[in-house]
């Protein structure tokens, strides 16, 4: 069901978990730490995907092995993520930008036609909130870090998502669809 470049992901898992694996305090954090994740896209087809909150680019490497284009948004910029496509023959299916504000990332987001969001940006409830807003017209959303959380880091993400309703949890990542019932992931 994946798009035609999916036979890629394996390689790409395999290369980005060698970096996890090497530097783990650095990569805690990344959705390809996370099975869930990496099985979503094995079972759901994307075309154009926008990511909020790129950090390193681990995911959207991952993510760009199914989608014929990847957007990433993020309020800083990693020298490692470059390196990352690269080494992967992934940098001409992700495009990369480096906003200052909402104002400016809204600007862009809204002239692009997309079918996918992955939200992975801040954890700040008003934050998710927005980024929610303005990804939610391609009527599919996959946040990160929805799992319960020892020192409540996740607790704004999970009351956000508990807000929309329609969001299906599976470890640490929920999916929203505007156009069905969420009861299969």
């Amino acid at each position: 069901m994946a798009s035609r470049n999916s036979s890629n992901y394996r390689r790409t898992y395999r290369y980005l978990k060698k970096i996890c694996d090497a530097k783990p305090i650095i990569y805690l954090t990344t959705a390809i730490r996370d099975k869930e994740f990496i099985d979503f896209f094995k079972t759901h087809p994307v075309k154009v995907v926008v990511e909020v909150g790129t950090y390193k680019g681990m995911s959207a490497a991952y993510i760009a092995n199914f989608a014929k284009t990847v957007y990433t948004f993020d309020i800083k910029g990693y020298k490692a993520t470059s390196r990352i496509w690269k080494a992967l023959k992934l940098n001409k299916k992700i495009r990369r930008y480096i906003v200052k504000s909402r104002e400016e990332m809204t600007g862009i987001i809204n002239k692009l036609d997309f079918d996918f969001a992955f939200i992975d940006g801040s954890h700040l409830y008003d934050d998710v909130k927005a980024d929610f807003e303005l990804v939610k017209k391609c009527g599919r959303v996959l946040f990160h870090d929805v799992s319960l959380h020892p020192e409540g880091l996740h607790d704004d993400i999970r009351r956000f998502i508990a807000e929309i309703g329609n969001v299906k949890i599976i470890g640490n990542i929920g999916y929203w669809n505007a156009n069905r019932n969420n009861n299969n992931i």
